[in-house]
C-alpha cells in the first residue's frame, strides 16, 4: 500500500482545499485514493467525497511524512506540499518531486499512521473528538505512567487483533488534573470508544468484553460517500451510556500508584 504518513498535533490542522465547483474548504485531509478523499472539519465532522470533486490541496507547512510507493519496500521521507491537477508535490532531501495520484494506491496522513501512541499533556484538557482517527475505531485509554501493565497488555492484544482499531493512551497525571476532571476519570482502567466518524459510542471502566462489543459497533459505522459538501456540513464529544459502577473500585490502580 502506498502510504503518506505525517506527524500531526493533537488538534485539527487545517489544509486549504479547493473543489472543482469553486468552493474552498479549510479542513484536515486524512486520506486520498484514486476514487475518494477523506477529511475532518474544524468541528471534527468526518466527510468522504469522490476524488473527481477535488482540484487543489495546499498542505499545512512542515508536516513530516513518509511516502511508500507501490511495488517498493522502502519509504521516502519528506514533506507533502500540495496536490494540483492530479499530482502530488512532495519535498524530499533531493528536492521537490511530483507523483501522479492515479498511480498511488492510497495517501494516508496524520495519526492514521500510528496505530498506538501515548498522549501526555501534563493533565491539561484534551478534545478526544479532534484526536480520534477518522475512518478508524479509536480507543482512548486513560492511564498513568505506573498504570497496571497486565491490563495494558490485555488492551494492546485486543487492538492488535483488530487492524481498524487505533490505541491512544491518555496520561491523566493525577485525580485532580484538569484532564481527569474533564472526563470524570475516577478509576482505572477508563476507556472511551470512538467510531469511524470520530464520535464517542461508549465508555467502559472494567469490562474488556464490553470494549469488544463497542469495537464491533464502531467498525460497522461506515463513512458515507457524499456527492458534495455544503456549508452546513462544515460536534462535541457525545457518547453511549457508560458502564455502571465507574467509580473508584477495589483493586484498581490509582493515579498515584496505590
Amino acid at each position: 500500500m502506498a502510504i503518506l504518513c505525517a506527524e500531526l498535533a493533537d488538534t485539527v490542522r487545517a489544509d486549504r482545499v479547493l473543489l472543482q465547483n469553486g468552493a474552498e474548504l479549510n479542513a484536515e485531509v486524512v486520506e486520498i485514493t484514486p476514487k475518494h478523499w477523506l477529511l475532518r472539519t474544524a468541528q471534527s465532522e468526518v466527510r468522504k467525497l469522490p476524488a473527481t470533486g477535488l482540484k487543489t490541496i495546499v498542505f499545512q507547512p512542515r508536516r513530516k511524512a513518509r511516502l511508500a510507493l507501490p511495488n517498493t519496500g522502502s519509504a521516502l521521507a519528506g514533506v507533502p506540499l500540495r496536490v494540483n491537477k492530479g499530482f502530488l508535490q512532495y519535498q524530499t532531501a533531493r528536492g521537490s518531486q511530483f507523483f501522479a495520484l492515479a498511480r498511488l494506491k492510497c495517501l494516508e496522513l496524520g495519526e492514521r499512521c500510528h496505530p498506538s501512541r501515548v498522549i501526555s499533556r501534563g493533565g491539561m484538557p484534551l478534545s478526544l473528538s479532534e484526536t480520534a482517527v477518522p475512518g478508524k475505531v479509536t480507543l482512548f485509554v486513560f492511564c498513568t505512567e505506573t498504570w497496571n501493565v497486565a491490563v495494558r497488555r490485555q488492551i494492546e492484544k485486543l487492538a492488535a487483533s483488530e487492524p481498524d482499531v487505533f490505541l491512544r493512551f491518555v496520561q491523566i497525571g493525577n485525580w485532580d488534573s484538569a484532564l481527569a476532571k474533564q472526563y470524570e476519570v475516577e478509576s482505572l482502567p477508563h476507556i472511551r470508544v470512538f467510531d469511524r466518524h470520530c464520535k464517542q459510542i461508549g465508555m467502559v471502566c472494567t469490562n474488556i468484553l464490553r470494549v469488544q462489543r463497542y469495537v464491533r459497533r464502531g467498525k460497522a459505522e461506515r463513512v458515507e460517500l457524499r456527492t458534495e459538501l455544503t456549508p452546513s456540513d462544515i460536534s462535541s464529544d457525545v457518547g453511549g451510556a457508560p458502564e455502571t459502577g465507574c467509580t473508584n473500585s477495589p483493586g484498581l490502580t490509582q493515579p498515584d500508584g496505590t
